[in-house]
């Protein structure tokens, strides 16, 4: 059988690139200017935490009810939510950063921008699955984390670089002077991502369809063929609660499931908390620092992402890189552990860089090992369970690291971290290597424009 490849497939992906771009600069933003966001609006720290991790906790209804109308949701109808919703969160940020006193306004934005966060996970995984061939599914995986990945290192280059320190007042919210970059950044930022976003909602209108005309593979082709079968069929709530049962059942899916949560660990640590742990062992540094320690830990990242994609692909060895990336990534934090108790700001460079790569090996070897185990089940289905799980240990994990952070310190909380790795080892060790869809052949794929 042969199998037409479609140019639209990279307009569509790099629509997606564009919305994770967008969720991480302004996630990032509240990261790497936390204790200036928090003095902005005059509340504390862990509220400005929750403007950036709401996406997580908001997922995990988004994820189930995802889950749940999985044989009714298609990739237009998905990628049309995300965009639009971070275009009208977007929208209302802008108004919420022009004073001080709408920290309510901009909580509503951001509700609104990662709504559909939990979801856009799956987004990912039905694109590659409707619209590109086997031998690229984990590149079109990859190429959109690589985006979030360049998400954060700009906003981790131009946060910091315009606010490097800010003088605030005690008495009144801030200072004029404070007030106004705060501001300017801010505002300008979102004027900036809404004007993207509406573009991308104009391509989504134009060239994102549920399926391709000409599916990848056959493989695939079976599953799209099942998926149409289902959308002709009604199905009751016990057939749908049956369905996600046997999945949720499964001893290898609850493996990858306590894999995933405490791997969560490795991502709050490198992105969501990097700047608040190295400012509390160096607190006179400028914000421009800690800035530049994410900057280089992602650069790394992204480099790594693609190749690592690229190296699944080929050689399909899942389980034993999904073991290698926190392997690394523990090793390291025993190193950042040490870091932190001598106060060597030097090493933290190297380290994090480091820590960086092995998350990047992780990250396409867990979510081609996840696909693989639940082969020939629905995709969005899969990907949606787990993504409420992860969504959840997002959020759980950031709320515990900075209570452990504010009361027992960098060190600690990094030795803590150490130990959540080190079970996510032992946790996809016991997951067997069954490569279903692997051995029904999906890698046969003869193009034909080759032909």
């Amino acid at each position: 059988m042969e199998y037409k490849s479609f140019p639209q497939r990279w307009i569509l992906l790099g629509v997606l690139c564009c919305v994770g771009f967008s969720q991480l600069y302004t996630l990032t933003g509240f990261v790497v200017l936390n204790n200036v966001v928090s003095q902005f609006y005059q509340v504390p720290p862990s509220l400005t935490d929750l403007l950036a991790i709401f996406g997580s906790l908001l997922g995990c209804p988004v994820g189930l009810i995802s889950a749940y109308f999985s044989d009714k949701l298609a990739l237009r109808s998905l990628m049309l939510l995300t965009t639009g919703s971070l275009f009208c969160g977007s929208v209302i940020c802008t108004i919420g950063f022009s004073s001080g006193n709408l920290f309510c306004v901009t909580v509503i934005g951001r509700i609104i921008m990662t709504s559909s966060i939990g979801i856009l996970y799956t987004t990912q995984v039905i694109l590659a699955a409707c619209w590109f061939p086997a031998h690229q599914t984990a590149t079109a995986l990859t190429l959109p984390l690589c985006f979030f990945m360049i998400g954060s290192v700009s906003a981790s280059l131009i946060y910091p670089h315009f606010i490097p320190k800010a003088t605030f007042t005690i008495d009144a919210n801030v200072s004029g002077h404070a007030s106004q970059k705060v501001t300017n950044l801010f505002v300008t930022t979102y004027c900036a991502l809404s004007a993207l976003l509406l573009i991308c909602l104009c391509l989504t209108f134009g060239y994102c369809k549920n399926y391709p005309p000409s599916p990848p593979s056959r493989a695939q082709e079976e599953v799209l063929t099942n998926m149409q079968k289902h959308n002709e069929q009604t199905k009751s709530m016990m057939q749908k609660c049956s369905e996600m049962w046997t999945i949720v059942s499964r001893r290898s899916f609850v493996l990858l499931c306590m894999t995933e949560i405490f791997a969560t660990s490795g991502l709050v640590f490198l992105q969501f908390l990097l700047p608040s742990f190295v400012l509390d062992i160096f607190p006179n540094l400028h914000d421009t620092v800690p800035g530049t320690i994410l900057v280089i830990s992602i650069i790394a990242g992204a480099f790594t992402m693609p190749i690592a994609g690229k190296l699944v692909d080929k050689y399909k060895n899942f389980k034993t890189m999904a073991i290698l990336g926190p392997s690394v990534m523990s090793v390291c934090t025993l190193g950042i552990v040490f870091a932190y108790q001598y106060k060597n700001i030097v090493s933290l460079y190297i380290l994090y860089f480091i820590f960086s790569i092995g998350r990047s090996i992780y990250r396409p070897s867990a979510t081609e090992l996840l696909l693989e185990i639940s082969y020939p089940d629905d995709k969005l289905l899969v990907t949606s369970l787990i993504m409420v799980i992860i969504n959840l240990a997002l959020f759980s994990f950031t709320l515990i690291m900075r209570a452990i952070l504010t009361f027992a310190g960098a060190v600690i909380a990094s030795a803590c971290t150490g130990f959540f790795l080190i079970l996510t080892i032992v946790f996809v060790s016991l997951v067997a290597p069954d490569y279903k869809r692997h051995n029904a052949g999906i890698t046969k794929y003869t193009p034909i424009d080759e032909q």
